[in-house]
C-alpha cells in the first residue's frame, strides 16, 4: 500500500529552515534542501537555498513546491527534470532561472508573479505548456503573470511555434 499525501498539502514553506525525515522512511528523504518523494521522483518542497539534485531519482518539480519562498532569487534547474508543476516557483521572488535541456513540460504559473524576473529563455526540448481549459482562448503566458516578458526560444521549437501564434514577445536564441 503507497503512501498518498495531497502536494498542496505541503506547499507554503516560506520561512522552514530544514526538513527532517526520519530515518527508515521509505517514501521520502531530504536532499540539498529539497523534500522528495521518492517513489514519484519529484521534488514536493523546496528551501530558500535549495539545490535541485541532478540525477535521475528526481524528475518532476511539485506544484507549489517553492511557491511563496520569497527569498529565492535564483534557481538551476537541471536536465534531469523533465516537468516542473503548477505554481512551482510562483511568488518567489525569482530573478534569474536556467531551465536545463530536458524540460518537457512546463504547468500553469511555474513561474507566475515573479515581477523583476524579467526574461525566461525555454529549452529546446519543451513540448508542452499546460493550460486549463477555463483558458482555451487567452494566451497561457500572458496569464501566468508574464504580460510584459521575454521569451527567449530556440527556432523552429515548440515554444517558438506557441510564442508567434499567441503573439507573445520573444527573442530567438541562436545556435
Amino acid at each position: 500500500m503507497g503512501v498518498e499525501y495531497p502536494v498542496s498539502d505541503i506547499c507554503n514553506v516560506d520561512g522552514f529552515e530544514s526538513f527532517v525525515v526520519e530515518v527508515g522512511n521509505e517514501h521520502f528523504y531530504v536532499e540539498s534542501g529539497c523534500l522528495i518523494w521518492r517513489d514519484k521522483k519529484m521534488i514536493v518542497a523546496g528551501l530558500k537555498d535549495a539545490k535541485i539534485p541532478e540525477d535521475k531519482k528526481v524528475e518532476k518539480i511539485a506544484a507549489g513546491a517553492f511557491m511563496y519562498q520569497s527569498d529565492l532569487q535564483e534557481i538551476e534547474i537541471p536536465k534531469n527534470i523533465k516537468t516542473i508543476g503548477y505554481n512551482a516557483f510562483a511568488s518567489t521572488g525569482l530573478k534569474k532561472v536556467e531551465l536545463g535541456e530536458g524540460l518537457e513540460t512546463l504547468d500553469l504559473y511555474a513561474f507566475g508573479f515573479n515581477e523583476e524576473m524579467q526574461t525566461l529563455a525555454i529549452p529546446k526540448s519543451v513540448k508542452k505548456f499546460i493550460t486549463h481549459k477555463v483558458l482555451e482562448e487567452v494566451s497561457m503566458l500572458s496569464e501566468m503573470g508574464y504580460k510584459n516578458k521575454t521569451y527567449r526560444v530556440y527556432k523552429n521549437t515548440y515554444a517558438h511555434r506557441y510564442m508567434k501564434k499567441n503573439g507573445l514577445k520573444f527573442e530567438v536564441i541562436d545556435e
